[in-house]
């Protein structure tokens, strides 16, 4: 336990030195990250904001989308008991805090794991540094993976109590798995939730077998299974707070029918990138815009340095025992699925196997075959410095002759770039032209002389992959050499092989960890020549309560609107509903045309005043009010080389024809047909000041011609909104907001249905008089989901407590 003591304190040191500059500048943020800027940022500020103001969690999100369920983002993992932090301080500080407790903890749990299935302390710890400190988490944390990351984190100790489960076979390890396997779902990214859960089943179902071909007895592997699927339904039911909203929302949503085979299948593995996985920048980096591999660098990085590559290797020829053998299966799962489309494996899943056609990105799966690879490194270090067989020790003399092959091979690679550079400069421009021609989406494409100008700089990162490789080959193999042959002591050389793995992946994860003063980013932001202020002191000048469509997606992100109160129209999120989808396509983007008359009667209906654009707007309804033709570039997407979030002219439009957020209407018309509905909301004969559409008969009849009158929003928060009004003639309060199961209505403290008018908005039926209707947002999937969740940790904890008394009696 002391040993256990001094590793985890050891392991807390080097995750403070591998963070170091976040420790030393407790100010700054962890920069680009740029899924925290333009996603986590957005949902971690509306939980600050509305918790410090209102005192409850945002349920729903008015900031985009014309409002946009919250609580059913598992994004935004609001119940994540970790994300208690933002709560209470600055969320921009508190990513650097999650991001290196997540390290820490990760490196724990792989300690206890492996120390678990076997391995000692030393071997333990070498598995926990592979894994922790390897490519793949800080190139997640460089991308701002937040979500992601979170949930992996898990992985090592759902496994733990999956293997304490097996071997123990008691009811306790069958509640602890259950409660880490709803942290993992929990944490916000359902797909390495999936992926993790089928990679535990996998090591399941294999560990399960060896058991019953040891033991033979047939009521024993019956009562392991039965204790496992207890865990899983405890797990479901223990998530289910999260779980009911989210799944309410993905039926609704865009991908409620899957993915195509295309869309699926994007950033699937390609085979020749597994070079990578030993040489980390081959194919260039993100830093510099020379990367050329396959479609993202981040979602395909699996290097975890060469000496534990190596050892890894000597697990799966020296040490095969049981455990080596179900990570071996492990592995070849998460390797053949990330492959993706390049192979008939990953077809099959999509095809036949329910829940796969939901997730894009195959490479996903690699953190399973990391964390694996993690694993084996620490069997191959605990081979290599236990006492070896001399038998075994002509084998591996064998097999560091095999090393020494391919390090004499890297070594006339090197030669051969260095000496023939300017043959393959050519080599590398002809390719690039042919590629480049061949492109079939333009738009992401910058100029050809952009390009040419990267292929030195990618050049340089071969070349300079290769010497690194060379180096820590070298490194490994005369490690290996002075074991054998008891050259140094045991003690120094597994000082020497822990120190050579520490500076491998220093020298890569240093270069991804960049901080930045969120002042730079969030309040004082600069966009090339730009303050940013001034485009949005445009909009901020109004007063009144509208929304803001920038037809571009990015010009104004959402990580700068939130801050300063203003609503988009478009924006960033996990998915969309499939309704509020189909409005933005057929009244703003159909034909892809900005000038389409759809849209200022589309941008009517969405309470938009303002339209921001990278192209001119010859249409009578909008009037110019601010351009500018300086180079605009955004910070948050400095390091993609696409030259669609790049413009050297700005329009700020104001919409004439702009709706109040809340309006009275007195007439109606039932359409029951979706694209009936869309075609007569285009038609020159529809007016929304005159009239709504409905899709069901509300039951009420309007004998008068009132006129179209404004209703005064008097309380308005993420949850609640409330508008009050004076009715002459009886008719239709009109939101423009996104119409949504689970919002409630109250007229004078008496419910009211909420109807679908327009589509997409939210209605309401009133007779003359004066009226204060309430909308409340509380959705029954979440209540249901808290009782189902609250009652199952209650039983969590009764029958823990029952099981402390009766193992002390």
């Amino acid at each position: 336990m002391r040993n256990s003591v001094k590793v985890i304190s050891l392991l807390f040191f080097l995750t403070c030195l591998f963070f170091w500059k976040i420790v030393v500048n407790p100010g700054h943020m962890l920069y680009p990250v740029q899924d925290v800027m333009e996603q986590f940022s957005v949902w971690k500020f509306l939980i600050h904001q509305t918790f410090q103001k209102y005192g409850q969690l945002p349920l729903w999100n008015p900031s985009y989308y014309s409002g946009h369920p919250f609580v059913s983002n598992v994004l935004s993992s609001m119940f994540y008991p970790i994300n208690i932090m933002y709560l209470f301080f600055n969320p921009d500080i508190v990513f650097n805090y999650v991001f290196l407790l997540d390290i820490f903890l990760v490196g724990i749990f792989t300690f206890f794991f492996t120390k678990q299935i076997g391995l000692d302390n030393k071997s333990s710890f070498f598995s926990s540094l592979t894994f922790m400190f390897g490519a793949y988490f800080v190139d997640h944390i460089f991308a701002g993976h937040l979500a992601n990351i979170d949930a992996i984190i898990w992985t090592p100790l759902t496994f733990l109590f999956t293997e304490l489960l097996i071997k123990k076979r008691k009811v306790i390890f069958v509640l602890l798995l259950s409660v880490v396997l709803s942290l993992q779902v929990l944490a916000g990214h359902i797909q390495h939730a999936f992926y993790s859960n089928i990679a535990l089943g996998i090591y399941f179902l294999v560990r399960n077998l060896q058991i019953f071909l040891k033991e033979r007895k047939i009521k024993e592997n019956i009562k392991i299974f039965s204790l496992f699927l207890i865990s899983v339904v405890i797990f479901i039911l223990l998530s289910s707070i999260q779980l009911l909203p989210s799944f309410e929302f993905f039926f609704s949503s865009t991908r409620s029918g899957g993915l195509t085979f295309e869309s699926a299948s994007l950033f699937s593995l390609p085979p020749y990138q597994l070079v990578g996985f030993v040489a980390p920048e081959i194919f260039g980096t993100p830093l510099d815009q020379s990367y050329w591999g396959g479609r993202n660098f981040f979602e395909l990085t699996a290097y975890i340095g060469v000496i534990s590559t190596i050892l890894a290797f000597m697990a799966l020829l020296f040490r095969k025992n049981k455990y080596v053998k179900a990570f071996l299966i492990v592995i070849l799962f998460s390797l053949f699925y990330a492959f993706g489309k390049f192979t008939p494996f990953y077809k099959f899943f999509y095809n036949y196997i329910p829940g796969f056609s939901v997730f894009r990105i195959p490479s996903t799966t690699l953190f399973i075959y990391v964390f694996s690879m993690s694993v084996l490194s620490g069997f191959g270090f605990s081979f290599l410095f236990s006492k070896i067989p001399e038998i075994k020790k002509e084998r591996i003399l064998k097999f560091n002759k095999l090393l020494i092959f391919l390090l004499t091979l890297l070594l006339v690679i090197a030669f051969f770039l260095y000496t023939q550079r300017e043959r393959i400069l050519d080599l590398g421009e002809e390719l690039l032209l042919r590629k480049y021609q061949n492109y079939s989406d333009t738009n992401e494409l910058k100029s050809v002389s952009m390009y040419l100008e990267k292929i030195p700089l990618a050049y340089s990162h071969i070349l300079n992959s290769i010497l690194i490789l060379i180096i820590f080959f070298f490194g490994s193999i005369l490690l290996i050499n002075l074991r054998v042959k008891n050259r140094l002591p045991k003690k120094f050389l597994v000082f020497l092989a822990i120190l050579l793995l520490l500076i491998d992946l220093w020298i890569f994860w240093q270069k991804y960890l960049l901080i930045v003063n969120p002042v730079e980013i969030y309040e004082d932001p600069v966009i090339e020549e730009i303050d940013v202020s001034d485009l949005i002191s445009v909009i901020e000048e109004d007063d009144e309560r509208f929304r803001v469509y920038d037809s571009s997606n990015w010009i104004l992100p959402q990580h700068l609107t939130i801050r300063r109160g203003i609503e988009l129209v478009n924006g960033y999120d996990l998915s969309i509903t499939d309704r509020y989808e189909n409005f933005i396509h057929e009244m703003l983007r159909h034909k892809d045309d900005i000038k389409e008359e759809n849209l200022s009667k589309g941008l009517m209906l969405l309470n938009s005043r303002y339209v921001i654009t990278t192209e001119k707007i010859d249409n009578p309804d909008f009037r110019l009010v601010y351009f500018t033709n300086r180079t605009i570039k955004m910070m948050p997407r400095a390091f993609i080389a696409t030259s669609k979030y790049e413009t050297n002219q700005t329009y700020i439009y104001r919409n004439k024809r702009f709706l109040p957020r809340a309006y009275l209407v007195h007439d109606f018309e039932i359409i029951e047909e979706d694209g009936k509905i869309l075609t007569e909301l285009k038609s020159d004969g529809f007016n929304p000041l005159e009239k709504i559409i409905l899709e069901e008969d509300p039951g009420k009849v309007l004998d008068n011609e009132g006129k179209f009158q404004e209703a005064n929003i008097t309380f308005y928060s993420p949850n609640k909104i409330v508008v009050e009004i004076g009715v002459d003639d009886s008719g239709f309060l009109v939101l423009s907001e996104n119409w949504y199961p689970g919002w409630k209505a109250y007229d004078n403290g008496k419910e009211t249905d909420i109807l679908r008018a327009n589509y997409i908005l939210r209605t309401v039926f009133l007779e003359p008089g004066d009226h204060r209707v309430e909308f409340i947002y509380k959705p029954l999937s979440l209540r249901i989901g808290t009782w189902v969740t609250l009652g199952t940790v209650l039983f969590l904890i009764v029958s823990i407590i029952y099981i402390a008394i009766r193992d002390e009696n």
